[in-house]
C-alpha cells in the first residue's frame, strides 16, 4: 500500500491573539489559547507527516516549533477587496521571516497580495471561501475569487458540511468557457495555466486545541516538506477527515472562553456557568450592583403598557377650546402608568395621511399637542403603518425590484424627516400584516391586515421594504428615537428570503399581553383570540410563562423585543446555541448589541422621558 502524507494546512495556536470575530474582541478574548507544543504534538500523535501553524497575521507561534522536525511557517493573512471591503482568509504555506513582511504590508489589498505571493512562488489558498466574515460577501466576490486563486479550502472542519460541499461543487463545475466567461464579466486575468482546475486542500481551522487535525490535506508524494508543498501546486492533494457541527463550534468557543475566564478574570462565588456570567456583564456593560441590563429588558417588556390613537382626539385643532381638551387629556394620562403613547402616521405627506385616515387637518393638530404633552412628561411615537403612500401617493407601477428598494428608501427617508420636523422624539414603523398562507383571523381580538393594494405586500415585497429600512435607520438614529431593531430586521429579511426560522419566536403570552380596551380581556396577543388569558386586573404576568414557540404574524411591538430577547435567554440558558451563533452569525450578534445599547440610550423608549440628543449623536450611520 503506497505511503500517505498529511498534514493539517489550517489551526491556530495562542498567538491568534487578535479575533476576527467582533463579539469575541469586544471581551478582549483571544481566538486561541493551544500552546504550538500542544498543537505539535497532537498532530504527530494523530498522523500529520508535517505540521505548521497558521495564526492571524502572526508567525510567532510557527516560529515557537520551527525548530522541530517536520515543520514549516504559514500564516493565514486577514485581506480585503478595496472595492467594498469584504474581508477574506489567505493562507499563505512554508514562508520565511522576509516573505512574511512583504505579506503584511500588502495584505490590505488582495489583488495586490495574491499578485505578490504567485510571483514569490508561495503556495496559497482561500481559507472558508464562503464564510462571509463582515456582511459583504456576494456572488461578484466569489466569482474574483475563483479567479485569484488557484488553490481552494474545500473542507474546513470548523464548517457545516453544507458549506464545504458548496464550494467543493462550485469549483469542480469550472470549466474553460465558465472561467472566461466570469473574467469578462469581472475583468480580471484568470491565475494559473489551467485555471479551472483548482488544487484542493483541508484544514481542522481549529482554535480550542479539541479538533487539530480533524480535517487534513492528503497527498501521495511528501517525502520532503518541498515535495508536500509542490504537490499542492501540481494539483495532486485532497482535503480528508470531518466537516464541523453546532457541537463543534460551542466546544470551540466554550474552551475558549473556559480559558478565557479562568486564567485572566478572578473567580467569585458564583461557579455557574461563570464564563457565561462574565460574557454577559462584559459584553452588556453591566453593573452587578444595580439591575441587569437583561433585567431591564425583561422589565422594559412585562411593564410597557402600550397605547395609542389614530389620531381622531387632535381633529378639529381651529377649535377654540382645542387646547384645553388636550390638556386635560395630556394630564389624565400622565396621572397613569403609561409607558409609550402613540399616534397614527401613514404617510409623510399631510393630506396623503389626512385623506387615508379620514381626518382633514389632523396633523396641524398633532403638531399642536405635541408640546403640550411634552410639558406634561409625555412624550408621544410616530407609529407608522408601512404602506405604498408612505412617502407620498405612489407610484410604483412598472418598477423592478432595485426601483421597488429605492422607492422605500426615499419614502422612509421622507416619513423620518416629516416626523422630526413635527416634534416627535420617538418613531415607531409597524411591518406589513398581509398575509398570503398566514393566520386565519376568524379568531382575532385585533384586526390589522386587508387585502388592499396599499397595504399588502408580498413576501418578496417584504423583503425588499424591510432592506430599505434597514439601511436608511442609521442615518436617523441621532435625531429621533427609533424603535424598530436592525437585528429584527436582518432576521425577517433572511426568514423571508430563505423561508427557514432566523427570527426568535414570539413572547407573547409570557412577556407581554394584547388587551381588549373594551372588555379588558388579556390574550397573548391579537391574533390568539382562542386563549383568553382572564381579565386584566386579575392577571399576574410575573407568574406567567406560557414559552415562546408562535410565529404566526409580523407584529413589530411583539416580535422586535422578542428577536431582542432571544439572544439574551440563549446567553443565559442556552450558552451553547449562543455560542455557535456569535461564531457562525457575528454580523447579526454585532447588530444585536448595536441595537441593545441603542434600547439603552434611548431608555428603552420610555414614553415618559425626553431624548438625549448628545448621547444619540454617538450612533449616526449605526
Amino acid at each position: 500500500m503506497k505511503q500517505l502524507y498529511r498534514a493539517d494546512l489550517h489551526v491556530h495556536s495562542s498567538f491568534s491573539n487578535k479575533p476576527s470575530v467582533w463579539a469575541i474582541r469586544k471581551v478582549n478574548c483571544p481566538e486561541s489559547y493551544t500552546t504550538p507544543e500542544f498543537i505539535y504534538k497532537t498532530a504527530a500523535e494523530k498522523g500529520m507527516s508535517w505540521v505548521t501553524i497558521t495564526d492571524h497575521n502572526t508567525i510567532n507561534g510557527a516560529l515557537e516549533i520551527a525548530h522541530l522536525p517536520g515543520t514549516f511557517i504559514s500564516v493565514e493573512a486577514t485581506s480585503y477587496f478595496p472595492e467594498d471591503g469584504c474581508k477574506i482568509h489567505v493562507v499563505a504555506l512554508d514562508i520565511t521571516e522576509d516573505s512574511f513582511k512583504d505579506v503584511m504590508g500588502l495584505r490590505k489589498n488582495v489583488y495586490e497580495l495574491a499578485a505578490y505571493l504567485r510571483e514569490a512562488g508561495i503556495i496559497h489558498f482561500v481559507a472558508h471561501p464562503l464564510y462571509d466574515m463582515n456582511g459583504k460577501l456576494t456572488v461578484e466576490t466569489i466569482e474574483k475569487m475563483l479567479l485569484l486563486f488557484e488553490v481552494f479550502e474545500i473542507k474546513n472542519g470548523a464548517r457545516a458540511d453544507r458549506f464545504n460541499k458548496l464550494i467543493q461543487d462550485i469549483v469542480s463545475s469550472l470549466t474553460r468557457e465558465r472561467i472566461e466567461a466570469i473574467s469578462d464579466k469581472q475583468g480580471i486575468v484568470p491565475s494559473g495555466a489551467r485555471p479551472w482546475k483548482k488544487a484542493l486542500v483541508g484544514g481542522s481551522d481549529d482554535h480550542s486545541g479539541f479538533f487539530i487535525a480533524r480535517a487534513h490535506t492528503v497527498s501521495a508524494e511528501g517525502k520532503t516538506i518541498k515535495e508536500f508543498i509542490s504537490s499542492i501546486r501540481e494539483n495532486k492533494t485532497w482535503a480528508e477527515g470531518n466537516d464541523g457541527d453546532p457541537l463543534t463550534l460551542a466546544h470551540s468557543i466554550y474552551g475558549i472562553g473556559y480559558r478565557f475566564y479562568t486564567e485572566r478574570v478572578k473567580p467569585s462565588g458564583n461557579n455557574s456557568m461563570p464564563f457565561v456570567s462574565f460574557l454577559l456583564n462584559k459584553c452588556l456593560k453591566t453593573e452587578p450592583a444595580r439591575l441587569s441590563l437583561i433585567d431591564k429588558v425583561k422589565f422594559f417588556i412585562r411593564k410597557n403598557i402600550r397605547t395609542g390613537t389614530n389620531g381622531f382626539i387632535f381633529a378639529n385643532h381651529d377649535r377654540a377650546d382645542f387646547k384645553d381638551r388636550i390638556t386635560r387629556i395630556a394630564e389624565e394620562l400622565a396621572a397613569t402608568g403609561i409607558y409609550t403613547f402613540w399616534s397614527s402616521i401613514d404617510s409623510a405627506v399631510a393630506e396623503v395621511h389626512e385623506s387615508m385616515r379620514g381626518l382633514p387637518g389632523v396633523i396641524a393638530g398633532i403638531e399642536k399637542a405635541l408640546p403640550v404633552f411634552h410639558e406634561h412628561g409625555i412624550y408621544p411615537s410616530a407609529n407608522l403603518g408601512i404602506n405604498r403612500n408612505t412617502g407620498g401617493r405612489h407610484n410604483l407601477a412598472g418598477k423592478d425590484s432595485v426601483g421597488f428598494h429605492e422607492y422605500f428608501k426615499e419614502s422612509f427617508r421622507r416619513f423620518f424627516a416629516f416626523v422630526i420636523n413635527m416634534g416627535f422624539t420617538i418613531t415607531n414603523t409597524c411591518y406589513p400584516m398581509s398575509f398570503h398562507n398566514g393566520p386565519n383571523e376568524s379568531s382575532s381580538v385585533y384586526k390589522a391586515t386587508s387585502v388592499n393594494d396599499v397595504v399588502s405586500f408580498s413576501d418578496d415585497e417584504k423583503t425588499l421594504l424591510f432592506k430599505a429600512l434597514f439601511d436608511v435607520i442609521p442615518e436617523f438614529r441621532p435625531g429621533v428615537r427609533i424603535f424598530s431593531p436592525r437585528s429584527s430586521l436582518l432576521s425577517l429579511m433572511r426568514q423571508y428570503t430563505s423561508g427557514q426560522g432566523y427570527s426568535y419566536p414570539c413572547r407573547g403570552g409570557s412577556e407581554f399581553f394584547f388587551i381588549d380596551a373594551g372588555s379588558g380581556d388579556t390574550y397573548p396577543c391579537g391574533y390568539r383570540g382562542e386563549e383568553n388569558l382572564g381579565k386584566f386586573w386579575d392577571l399576574t404576568p410575573l407568574s406567567k410563562d406560557n414559552g415562546a414557540s408562535c410565529s404566526r404574524c409580523d407584529r413589530e411591538c411583539f416580535r422586535d423585543p422578542s428577536e431582542l430577547f432571544g439572544p439574551a435567554r440563549d446567553l443565559v440558558s442556552r450558552p451553547l446555541n449562543f455560542a455557535k451563533r456569535m461564531i457562525t452569525d457575528n454580523w447579526y450578534i454585532k447588530l444585536w448589541l448595536q441595537d441593545l445599547n441603542y434600547y439603552r440610550t434611548c431608555n428603552f423608549f420610555n414614553g415618559r422621558t425626553p431624548p438625549d440628543y448628545k448621547k444619540l449623536s454617538r450612533y449616526a450611520g449605526a
